[in-house]
């Protein structure tokens, strides 16, 4: 209930990205298809829409957005994604996800 209300009360949805989140989310996780991971995912993409969702890599094997599957590959294989693979990603990152924060936030 509380994640929902988040989702339903947010502008956007930052979706990070790992090997271990797309398994969880594609039903492939320990609990399938229960994992709230799943369930949240499907939810914000949903209720928001793929225009509502930014991507932020965290993983190198997961750079390449032609291999994502499952609901992230559905809704996100297509768009832009951010980086913060390394420690050293933090800054350029926050920076280049605030800016697309406030240009997405404009077109509402």
């Amino acid at each position: 209930q509380q994640m929902s209300s988040g989702i339903d009360q947010s502008k956007l949805v930052i979706v990070f990205i790992t090997q271990r989140y797309m398994d969880k989310v594609a039903g492939r996780g320990p609990n399938g298809d229960k994992d709230n991971c799943l369930l949240e995912f499907n939810y914000a993409a949903n209720k928001k829409g793929a225009s509502k969702l930014i991507a932020i890599v965290m993983e190198d094997r997961c750079s390449n957005s032609n291999k994502w599957d499952g609901p992230i590959g559905f809704f996100l294989g297509t768009h832009l994604y951010y980086s913060f693979k390394k420690d050293s990603d933090l800054k350029q990152c926050a920076q280049d996800v605030a800016a697309e924060m406030k240009a997405r936030l404009k077109q509402t």
